[in-house]
């Protein structure tokens, strides 16, 4: 996978140093490599029929949306929210985490470094996400988990 990713940006590359550049030009292939980085990096998210909760996107680029479940002795990961851009990108991140038993652990992975965050007293939980280029994802932890949770991601 890795190998098709740098074989297809290596060639947006040599297309770019061989066409006439001007600013639409340059707009129009770092438009082109984004959708390539993004629709491959898409392939990490959790597929619908295999998670844990719901999930609603409200863009194609599947960093925003809502997510819920109720769960019963749960155990797993939902990668919810994410993928790659060579854009930097800020979403607010919302949840509500009502444990009975067991964990639900927010994780968010900005590039190579993944942050845990624990939510407040009454469950609840708001930041803003500086999504720079590369990977960015937000997932739940469940480890025999009981109780629900709701989460929203949208851009600022």
């Amino acid at each position: 996978m890795k190998k098709i990713i740098a074989i297809l940006l290596a060639v947006m590359i040599l297309f770019s140093f061989t066409s006439c550049i001007h600013k639409d030009n340059a707009e129009l292939i770092i438009g082109g490599i984004d959708r390539m980085v993004n629709l491959f990096s898409l392939s990490q998210l959790t597929s619908d029929r295999s998670l844990i909760g719901i999930r609603y996107y409200h863009d194609k680029n599947r960093c925003t949306g809502s997510y819920s479940s109720t769960c019963l002795s749960e155990s797993g990961r939902d990668v919810i929210f994410g993928g790659g851009s060579v854009k930097e990108k800020t979403v607010r991140l919302k949840a509500k985490i009502l444990t009975e038993s067991g964990t639900a652990l927010l994780r968010v992975r900005l590039g190579s470094e993944v942050k845990e965050y624990k939510v407040d007293d009454d469950g609840s939980f708001e930041k803003e996400l500086d999504f720079q280029g590369g990977g960015n994802y937000i997932m739940i932890d469940y480890d025999n988990f009981t109780g629900t949770v709701e989460l929203t991601s949208e851009y600022k």
